[in-house]
């Protein structure tokens, strides 16, 4: 979920600036519907997390996430509008997912293994930004090549960035699916 949900933020704020052209402070006004929305969302999420199953919370939450990227792959034939959607979209799934998966990954662990279980959590957290950022700037590398001026290569930008968001989408499919077929398993025949 942080590979997906940083990485498209990092590449709308390039787009939104370098290739349609706002400042940084219109981008930074913009971008800013995401952490609203999961500030308005965490609060009934971990509510609901306490009456529903946490899985299905979080499949539904990574749907939203999906969603955000596939809006995001096409970004350059959407207008401005539907690109603050796709952020609302990303803030609704950051929302729903964040509450749910912690409060499943601390009550599957026995009360001593807390610790490395919050461990876990905080450090997926940075590996899953951290990887899909480290693998957008190989994309860029190879498509971009060491050109400086982002201005000029807005073509191969978009390239790169459909490449990386075409891959978060695989992922973000596969996860869900994985989502739901842990679920069906514990389902009693």
């Amino acid at each position: 979920m942080y590979f997906m949900t940083f990485i498209a933020s990092y590449i709308l704020n390039f787009y939104l600036q370098n290739a349609l052209g706002y400042d940084a402070r219109f981008t930074g006004l913009f971008l800013l519907a995401t952490p609203l929305a999961v500030v308005f969302v965490s609060y009934f999420a971990g509510k609901l997390s306490d009456k529903r199953d946490e899985r299905t919370i979080s499949a539904i939450a990574l749907t939203f996430i999906l969603i955000n990227v596939v809006i995001l792959f096409f970004m350059d034939s959407v207008p401005i509008y539907v690109l603050l959607l796709a952020c609302v979209l990303q803030g609704i799934g950051h929302g729903l997912f964040s509450s749910p998966n912690n409060r499943f990954v601390l009550t599957i662990v026995d009360q001593k293994e807390l610790s490395d279980a919050s461990t876990m959590l905080s450090t997926s957290k940075d590996v899953g930004k951290s990887m899909s950022l480290s693998l957008f700037s190989i994309i860029c590398g190879f498509i971009l090549g060491t050109s400086k001026a982002l201005e000029k290569n807005i073509p191969s930008f978009i390239t790169s960035s459909k490449i990386m968001l075409g891959m978060v989408i695989f992922l973000g499919i596969s996860s869900i699916i994985s989502l739901a077929l842990s679920k069906l398993k514990d389902k009693p025949v």
